[in-house]
């Protein structure tokens, strides 16, 4: 295994951990759907390229590349709906 496959390994399975943890913790919650949301981006953009690392053939990078985008698309839409939730809630909260 490549060194540098193990990296967004590791990272994409901390960042998923931390996205289940944090909806398990309270389900309906609306910070806790869109924090999991926005790590479940980010945990498709790093097995993404976990995968992209551990290929020989430069086509099938590509495609994989090509793939692992669905992910980072989403990561800035979630966190700006992550940081909008949460500020409103605390901007409400200490009124």
């Amino acid at each position: 295994m490549n060194f540098y496959a193990i990296l967004p390994l590791i990272a994409g399975i901390l960042t998923l951990s931390v996205g289940i943890f944090v909806f398990w913790n309270n389900k309906k919650s609306i910070e806790n759907i869109t924090f999991a949301l926005f790590s479940l981006a980010c945990t498709i953009w790093l097995f993404g390229y976990f995968s992209v690392y551990l290929t020989k053939d430069a086509n099938a990078a590509f495609n994989l590349i090509k793939s692992l985008y669905i992910g980072v698309i989403f990561i800035p839409t979630f966190f700006y709906h992550f940081i909008i939730v949460y500020y409103t809630l605390l901007y409400i909260g200490s009124l």
